[in-house]
């Protein structure tokens, strides 16, 4: 039974972003221990490791929503990209946009979202997977435009688009350290066996809470002992 009701707050989280949180009207009323203890925010106890042994200054993150928080609060750049896919997605893009407005350091871009990309998000939910590749080439061209070699320190897929592995893929290469959510589950509406590492990275898997994995570039070899060893 808790299993069920584990899934069954899970898809609401994917669906509608805020079920599993009160609706902040106050950024500041948003703290790791309420972020910490919900399955769509877990992803912070993560960051909080990755943060104790390397400062991050600029961040970009696909996807957005309240752990965007943490985020703010630990990096001095952060960059909130996403794929507005459906009028939910469009709600919470507004959400967010006036929830942290007053942060100099945040900026905030809706991405283009051609109907391939629309197609193959829908089509990744109905069958929790999916056959037809078309989408790639148009989402190679929006990652590629949107995020230039070695800009970013650290890049977060947490996006409402859920072929998630597509877009980690594309990322080998333009960052060295490149964090997902919610790898523990849902493989096939993610992708997550489609991901090809390059022999120059390192995958660290961190299976509390809803599971994160992190992909280090093995230049940052005491980031990557430091990691294994927590």
């Amino acid at each position: 039974m808790k299993s069920i009701v584990l899934i069954l707050l899970s898809i609401l989280i994917i669906v509608f972003p805020k079920a599993s949180h009160p609706n902040y009207s106050n950024a500041n009323e948003i703290t790791y221990d309420k972020l910490v203890v919900h399955p769509g925010t877990d992803h912070v106890q993560h960051f909080k490791k990755l943060f104790s042994q390397k400062r991050f200054k600029n961040v970009l993150e696909f996807g957005m929503g309240y752990g965007t928080k943490y985020l703010i609060d630990n990096c001095d750049k952060i960059t909130s990209i996403e794929f507005v896919l459906t009028k939910e997605h469009l709600e919470w893009f507004k959400i967010c946009e006036n929830l942290y407005k007053n942060y100099n350091s945040w900026e905030i871009k809706k991405l283009e979202t051609p109907q391939s990309l629309i197609d193959a998000d829908f089509e990744a939910r109905r069958k929790d997977g999916h056959e037809v590749f078309s989408y790639l080439k148009d989402l190679k061209r929006i990652v590629y435009e949107n995020v230039s070699n070695n800009t970013y320190d650290l890049i977060f897929v947490d996006t409402g688009f859920h072929p998630r592995a597509d877009i980690i893929n594309l990322l080998f290469g333009r960052t060295k350290v490149i964090v997902a959510h919610d790898t523990n589950a849902r493989s096939g509406r993610y992708g997550w066996r489609r991901i090809h590492v390059p022999t120059d990275y390192v995958q660290v898997d961190m299976k509390e809470g809803s599971g994160v994995s992190v992909w280090i570039h093995k230049s940052e070899n005491d980031l990557v002992k430091a990691i294994l060893n927590k």
